[in-house]
């Protein structure tokens, strides 16, 4: 419930971050890993739990990311 707009939400700054210097774009690159790194975890956790449908709602944020 907490995790998944907080993902969608650095997945949005990511995208719209400026890339003037190198610090800038090796903070941006890190910040995509992580970001589907978490994802991943998450769904990694969910595999083969019946609890798997209150992923569904926030099935589209990791595709359009």
């Amino acid at each position: 419930m907490y995790a998944m707009p907080m993902l969608h939400s650095a997945a949005e700054l990511s995208a719209h971050t400026s890339s003037v210097d190198d610090e800038m774009i090796e903070y941006t690159n890190l910040l995509r890993n992580d970001i589907l790194e978490a994802y991943s975890g998450i769904f990694e956790g969910f595999t083969n739990s019946p609890k798997t449908q209150l992923l569904i709602p926030y099935a589209p944020q990791p595709f359009s990311f």
